[in-house]
């Protein structure tokens, strides 16, 4: 129900700031710069979602974590849908949210209002690792033989 308030209300911010720029600046240059943005956007939008992609993939390839990259994928991700939107309001805001630092404003801002830490792959130490066999006989588990490493003697 908020996305349907939000998109009303960016929808009318949208068609007063239209028309404002046209009484200013006329319909032809603001029509230009509409499009420039539009444009603009769309090939930044291309390339840091790409970057993020590599960034995200590099991650799971080597088994860690990916949050703060994964936000910058969403972040991208929803300049994406702005750009879409039509109207100049949300062309800025999107190019916006493209640019890292304020990325960074926005990250940190969501960390302190949702008292979010920052994750991180962890790797376990060989002391947190029991290593051993069993045998599954007719959905019971049978004894647990300690492997040699961890055995005393």
């Amino acid at each position: 129900m908020i996305f349907w308030h939000a998109g009303t209300i960016l929808f009318l911010i949208e068609i007063f700031a239209f028309f404002f720029t046209i009484s200013k600046i006329g319909f032809f240059k603001t029509f230009l710069l509409w499009a420039f943005s539009a444009i603009a956007g769309l090939w930044l939008v291309r390339s840091q979602g790409l970057s993020n992609l590599f960034k995200m993939n590099e991650a799971f390839q080597n088994q860690q974590a990916p949050p703060p990259s994964l936000f910058d994928a969403i972040c991208v991700l929803f300049s994406g849908f702005l750009f879409i939107f039509p109207g100049i309001v949300s062309d800025f805001l999107a190019l916006a949210l493209l640019l890292p630092f304020t990325r960074q404003i926005l990250k940190n801002y969501v960390k302190k209002k949702f008292n979010w830490a920052e994750y991180s792959a962890t790797t376990r130490t060989d002391e947190t690792i029991i290593e051993g066999t069993y045998t599954k006989v007719e959905d019971e588990l049978v004894k647990i033989e300690p492997s040699s490493k961890n055995s005393p003697e």
